[in-house]
């Protein structure tokens, strides 16, 4: 899991988070492939709500400790090119 094992440490209270991934990788459209991939791989993930834009979306997580509780997380990334 990676990168989204901090998705499972909010607290019960916490319904809305974020994922922001700044990228330097040259083959930048393969990193966003590899994310949302592996995002939907998740085992709390539920659905994907929307996609507004070609880096950012958002999804629904069950929560770790009440699956009938939902988390609403905005995945997004940034390309910081070499200059």
């Amino acid at each position: 899991m990676g990168i989204f094992a901090g998705i499972v440490a909010l607290a019960r209270s916490d319904t809305k988070t974020a994922l922001i991934i700044f990228s330097r990788l040259k083959d930048f459209t393969y990193m966003l492939n590899t994310m949302w991939k592996s995002i939907e791989a998740h085992p709390h993930f539920k659905r994907q709500v929307r996609v507004e834009g070609e880096t950012r979306r958002r999804y629904v997580f069950r929560h770790q400790t009440d699956p009938d509780r939902e988390l609403l997380m905005t995945a997004l990334a940034f390309n910081i090119p070499d200059v």
